[in-house]
């Protein structure tokens, strides 16, 4: 299964801490030429090289055999962006879970507190 092995390949790397797989094949609605698109969470002790993304993209798609697979390294993302990848992802590692629940309940408190104005500048942006 494909899950069991991202695990193993995440369980190699100290640095991430947790990981969801978001987009469509979170919601069952992949078709053959969809991409994965997967969101790490890393550890901010912990340096990472450049282009890591692509590095363990590449490792992803060479254990398992999947194309296409896009790594998003969530620290640091949008709130509007980060509130979506817990909520409608699906979590599929994690090594720390107090900093996973601090992470998705930090974003969460975010997210409420920031929606009045995410709203109104949607209904500014529509009358442009």
């Amino acid at each position: 299964m494909i899950e069991e092995t991202l695990k193993k390949i995440f369980d190699k790397h100290e640095e991430i801490l947790f990981a969801y797989l978001f987009g469509s094949m979170a919601r069952g609605e992949a078709g053959k030429d969809s991409d994965v698109d997967i969101g790490i969470y890393i550890d901010e002790k912990k340096n990472i090289k450049p282009f890591y993304e692509i590095e363990l993209a590449e490792e992803i798609e060479r254990e398992t055999n999947l194309k296409g697979v896009e790594i998003v390294i969530l620290n640091g993302k949008s709130l509007r962006f980060l509130n979506q990848v817990p909520r409608y992802g699906k979590l599929i590692f994690s090594r720390d879970e107090k900093a996973r629940i601090l992470f998705e309940t930090t974003v969460t408190k975010k997210y409420i507190d920031f929606k009045p104005y995410f709203e109104e500048y949607d209904k500014m942006r529509l009358k442009i």
